[in-house]
This record gives C-alpha cells, structure tokens and sequence, in this order.
C-alpha cells in the first residue's frame, strides 16, 4: 500500500490528537455533558466530482487539496468536527462558498486590512480563496490562490464575517498541519492554554500564535 501524502498524515495527526483531548481545548461545560459524537470523514471525491470543482474554479485544485479530497469529500454530521470544531469542506459546500464569493464580487465591498500587511487582497471575500475548513458561521480557513505583493500562491488565510483583518496561518497546508501537530504535542501550548485562559474561538488562538511571529 502506497504511502499516504504528508498533507494528510500532518492532518490525520492533528485530527487523532483532538478527538483524544478535546477538554484540553474546550471546557467541559462546551459539551454541556453530553457524550461526543464527533464527525467522521466522508468517502473519497470521485474523479467526476474533481473534474466538476476544477471547471468551477477555472484553475487546478492545489496539490495538498486534492490529496485531501482524494481520501475525504469533506465529513458527514456529527455533534463535532475533527478539526477543532472545523469542518472539512465537501466540494459541493467549497462551490457553494466560491459562487457566493463571486456575487460579492460585483457587490461594493468593504476593505479588510491584512496581517501581515500585504501578504492577503485587502477584500472580504475573492472567487480565488478556496475554502478548506469552516466554522459554519461565515468564517473560513482557506487556500489562497491570489495573495497581496508580499505572500505566495497556495498560503494559507484565515478570514471571515467575524473579523476585520485578514490573517495569515501558514505557507501552505502542510506547513499549517505541521505547526498544529508540534503546537499540540507541547504541554503550554498556545492552542490549549490559551482556550483555558480566554475561551477562544479556534481560529483566534491561530491568529494569536501566529501574531506572537508578526507584528505589523
């Protein structure tokens, strides 16, 4: 059996880790007592439905993307995603969000600074950021495949409704996974002390870590 891609065992790690110690991210009271029931991956994307996303887009899927896709079209319902409370997206879900990114388009829209400064399009949304995980209200973590004069394709972004800046996590996708898997095996991580501390949202303990690298 071939090997699996690093993207993915970066990935799986990350995921196996949280469904082992999910009080250490969230307080019990999150849970409300409840056994949890946490998503599970969905089945492989077809070769039909690559094909569909690629001519939505009009460009290829990048690399770590479609590897990911390859193995998972996103994850079926649970209480809980395996991603920190992220859900990985289907295709269907990531046209769905693109098609709405592309409506904005022609809509006046507001300007949404970057962190670090020009690394991100200082837009709210673009047709070009691929949605990868969301937090199912409005904020995403995405690849993007248009970034500002001091970024590179394929980097990583976070962004979404709930917040004013657009904040980079990462090079690419294995470079995020990479930084979750040593952050979670440390014992005063900032992905668990800071959720204790603050209660954070998931996305707002990766911005915060990354900020503690860049502060313009």
């Amino acid at each position: 059996m071939a090997a699996k891609p690093k993207v993915v065992t970066e990935w799986y790690k990350v995921n196996a880790w949280f469904k082992k110690k999910p009080l250490k991210v969230y307080n019990k009271d999150y849970f409300d007592g409840a056994k949890i029931n946490f998503h599970t991956l969905a089945d492989p994307a077809s070769a039909e439905e690559i094909q569909k996303l690629e001519a939505f887009l009009g460009f290829p899927i990048p690399d770590e993307l479609l590897k990911m896709l390859l193995l998972h079209n996103g994850e079926d319902n649970g209480d809980i995603s395996l991603f920190f409370d992220m859900s990985f997206m289907s295709i269907d879900r990531i046209i769905q969000q693109v098609q709405f990114s592309r409506e904005l388009k022609n809509e006046s829209q507001k300007e949404v600074l970057s962190k670090p400064s020009e690394f991100i399009q200082t837009k709210y949304y673009s047709e070009k950021w691929i949605p990868v995980f969301t937090d199912n209200a409005g904020n995403y973590l995405s690849i993007d495949m248009d970034p500002g004069i001091r970024g590179t394709k394929n980097q990583i972004i976070i962004h979404g409704r709930d917040y004013d800046f657009n904040y980079w996590a990462g090079e690419n996708l294995v470079d995020f996974f990479e930084m979750l898997v040593y952050q979670t095996s440390k014992s005063l991580s900032h992905i668990t002390s800071l959720s204790k501390k603050f209660d954070l949202h998931f996305l707002d303990r990766i911005i915060a870590l990354r900020n503690s690298f860049y502060q313009k």
